[in-house]
């Protein structure tokens, strides 16, 4: 689905937890560059759905060259591996210096190891993940690594600043696209009943932090939402934002 130009919302069915949903990563392309933001799940069939997708929106999937990761949970980091052995150049890495070791193998994924969640996500979180207590174990040959901070700009597509809103996970980011001030809200914003909310709490570790990274988003100017867990928000962005930010006062 195309958001603006260069920017487009992937929507790939998913089977997690015993129920059907969907996930939105989203692509960001213009003459020197083709992004993809986050990987969704591994499997050749997660794999095929990303390819054909890229297609119907016109974008041609053997020139992606970039790969952004806003965090370090499994189904935005599941399909890294498979894309990077289906493209045949050498793909870019970008995620937040705070998500390395995770990203990268070298660390255990913090919502698998029980230190900071209760047993029962943990359980939850191995279960949907097929029982790997390590979605990332096959990251540890990803060649090119851009490490990200905050308030970084990246010259994609006019200008992607880099919002690091950490809480859902310690190197938890977020995107906004200057021109047609769309953020890429990755976990740290969903949509539920057709209405905006923070990010889960049953899956975010730091729920204080997160609500911090919150108030942070209403200083930019936003025009629409692109969640992972929901799709597309439009309408009065900066207000919704506010309102779960007042909530959490």
């Amino acid at each position: 689905m195309k958001i603006y130009k260069g920017i487009y919302m992937l929507k790939l069915p998913v089977f997690m937890s015993g129920e059907e949903g969907f996930l939105y990563p989203t692509v960001i392309s213009d003459e020197s560059s083709t992004v993809l933001v986050d990987t969704g799940l591994e499997g050749n069939e997660h794999l095929e759905n990303i390819i054909e997708q890229f297609t119907d929106n016109g974008v041609i999937y053997s020139d992606l060259d970039t790969i952004i990761l806003t965090h370090q949970d499994f189904d935005h980091i599941g399909g890294l591996h498979g894309i990077l052995e289906s493209v045949e150049k050498s793909v870019e890495v970008y995620f937040h210096e705070a998500e390395k070791g995770y990203i990268t193998g070298d660390r255990e994924l913090i919502k698998s190891s029980g230190k900071t969640m209760p047993s029962l996500v943990k359980l939850l979180m191995k279960k949907l993940h097929k029982d790997k207590s390590h979605a990332n174990e096959d990251n540890s040959d990803i060649k090119i690594i851009r490490l990200l901070h905050h308030d970084d700009l990246l010259d994609f597509a006019g200008g992607v600043r880099v919002i690091h809103t950490p809480g859902h996970t310690p190197g938890n980011i977020c995107l906004y696209h200057l021109e047609s001030k769309t953020l890429i809200a990755g976990d740290t914003l969903n949509i539920s009943h057709g209405k905006l909310t923070g990010a889960n709490p049953l899956f975010t570790p730091d729920i204080d932090q997160a609500a911090k990274s919150l108030e942070l988003l209403t200083s930019y100017d936003i025009e629409r939402v692109i969640c992972y867990h929901g799709g597309l928000y439009e309408g009065d962005c900066n207000g919704a934002i506010r309102e779960i930010v007042n909530n959490n006062i």
